[in-house]
């Protein structure tokens, strides 16, 4: 008998298989409201999210912007 994934198990793959997915910097100052050239002055002094160079390709994995935007979270104390 052949098993198969449960919906649970492929939901969940899906889902980390989708943080794992690149976006270039178009995208990601889109995402996160900033201008190109703000990720582009992080990156020359080792600032913003972290990134993968392919080349003259610069590539965001998503859950690594993500990860980047909570660790600047500010909580609100009242």
């Amino acid at each position: 008998m052949r098993r198969t994934s449960t919906p649970n198990a492929t939901r969940k793959l899906s889902t980390e298989l989708e943080g794992l997915r690149h976006m270039d910097e178009y995208e990601v100052a889109t995402l996160i409201g900033f201008a190109v050239a703000s990720l582009r002055n992080w990156r020359s002094m080792a600032r913003g999210p972290s990134y993968v160079k392919m080349g003259r390709s610069v590539r965001y994995r998503l859950k690594d912007v993500l990860d980047w935007m909570e660790s600047h979270r500010v909580e609100r104390r009242g």
